[in-house]
């Protein structure tokens, strides 16, 4: 069966791809798994040396790397930009960082000594997302080939170019590669996890997608990583700075035309303020504007697809209709035709807060509730089953301290927005998934750990 991705600005199919069949991923997990033989074998200097290599044709393709991320699922060029210098200046600070945690240390035992080791699983399916579709793929395979383990992607269909990009960097610098991309129906997941030579799974998706993979991977007792949904709450106390709490609202909220798993999605402002706050908001919205992805100057681009502008539309109308939340602000989109799937900014007035127990905008929506006391404030950001990011702001950096270790959430920023980077580990509570990415534990997630002791 064809496949047709199309732009989301223009509504035109832009790549056309056959998934590949069970034949032949069967082939790339055994190409993949000759050359584990290999790569698990070399020392870490080696594979350091190898990922150097990869990191010099990451700057050299660049700007191939962000005009295809903005061609195939509509990120604004300048975004597309900043995610693919991310990937450079991480990938640089991987190759100097200090790997002593993963050496084999000597621990206390009843033993005369007892080492503990770490070695790789063996091959890691990589079931990534178009949302960050360079960061996200590179921020969970790079941890993971550093330990010895070789990577089967799969990169979403919104992205296959991209996907098919990535390995052929990694095929052009490294040899053997340890790092093939492949398209397939999620029919051979279950094919795939249940071959021993299969260690583990990492899905950054949906929670329902999320709950299929874990589901498969537990029947086959293999390890896994899930970075899903969420609902981010951003908690906005009487005495923060208004504007500057909303201006890194704002900005986190609108990154990437509102599709991020770690956008604030939720405000939490006390009854009456929440007027004057909503002001504060509206005056960020207004710097966002619309346009072709492509230019320059454009902040909000496209949704990734036209099923995806459509999905939201219907949540928007059913959350409208059940008088879920009040529209108190709408900035219209640019819609080159019918096939455009750009969708309008909008700010929303909760008037039931428990309808979004279990429901995510990823896009740019973002809801106010209000609350009498902190008290409330703290259980209303634990209300949804999503926890996965979320703020406080609060002129009192003890106070705010407090308050976020009651928020059930992975990772909680105080008087500024969530952002991902490589010494913060990332993953979620609830439903928004298990396992961790970056940081020393995410290292950690794709490895065996192995005891060796001496009479």
């Amino acid at each position: 069966m064809t496949m047709r991705n199309k732009s989301p600005w223009t509504g035109e199919v832009i790549y056309e791809f056959q998934p590949d069949t069970e034949k032949i991923v069967e082939e790339k997990l055994s190409l993949l798994e000759r050359h584990f033989q290999v790569w698990s074998k070399l020392d870490r200097s080696q594979r350091l040396q190898s990922l150097n290599n990869f990191w010099v044709q990451l700057k050299a393709q660049s700007d191939v790397l962000a005009e295809l991320i903005t061609l195939e699922m509509g990120k604004p060029l300048s975004q597309a930009k900043a995610e693919v210098k991310k990937c450079i200046d991480v990938t640089e600070k991987l190759l100097q960082k200090n790997y002593a945690f993963l050496d084999p240390q000597m621990i206390p035992s009843n033993y005369r000594q007892t080492t503990l080791i770490h070695e790789p699983v063996g091959l890691v399916l990589a079931i990534m997302p178009w949302n960050f579709p360079l960061w996200q793929a590179l921020r969970m395979i790079l941890p993971a080939l550093l330990t010895g383990n070789v990577v089967l992607l799969k990169h979403s269909e919104l992205t296959p170019q991209l996907g098919d990009q990535v390995a052929q960097m990694f095929a052009k610098t490294i040899s053997p590669t340890p790092v093939v991309h492949s398209l397939f129906n999620h029919e051979l997941t279950e094919m795939i996890l249940k071959r021993a030579t299969v260690g583990g799974v990492s899905l950054t998706g949906s929670t329902a997608a999320g709950v299929k993979v874990a589901e498969i991977a537990g029947r086959h007792l293999k390890k896994g990583v899930f970075e899903l949904g969420g609902s981010d709450p951003y908690l906005v106390l009487d005495d923060a700075d208004f504007g500057k709490a909303a201006e890194s609202i704002v900005a986190s909220r609108m990154q990437n035309t509102g599709q991020s798993c770690i956008a604030a999605k939720r405000v939490l402002v006390s009854f009456g303020k929440e007027s004057d706050f909503i002001n504060q908001l509206i005056k960020e919205f207004e710097k966002y504007n619309y346009g072709n992805p492509l230019q320059a100057a454009t902040r909000l681009g496209p949704l990734a697809s036209l099923r995806h502008r459509q999905a939201h539309e219907d949540l928007l109308a059913q959350t409208l209709k059940v008088k879920a939340a009040a529209v108190v602000y709408q900035k219209k989109s640019v819609a080159l035709n019918e096939n455009t799937a750009n969708f309008d900014s909008y700010i929303l007035k909760s008037l039931k807060s428990d309808y979004f127990f279990d429901k995510e905008f990823f896009a740019p929506v973002l809801n106010v509730f209000t609350y009498k006391s902190e008290a409330e404030a703290i259980q209303l950001a634990n209300s949804t089953q999503f926890g996965l990011g979320g703020a406080v702001f609060s002129s009192d950096e003890a106070k705010a301290q407090k308050i976020a270790m009651q928020i059930q959430s992975g990772l909680i920023s105080i008087n500024d927005l969530v952002k991902s980077e490589l010494n913060i580990p990332f993953g979620g509570y609830k439903l928004s998934g298990f396992g961790r990415e970056m940081g020393d534990q995410g290292f950690l997630e794709f490895t065996q750990t192995k005891a060796i002791s001496l009479r």
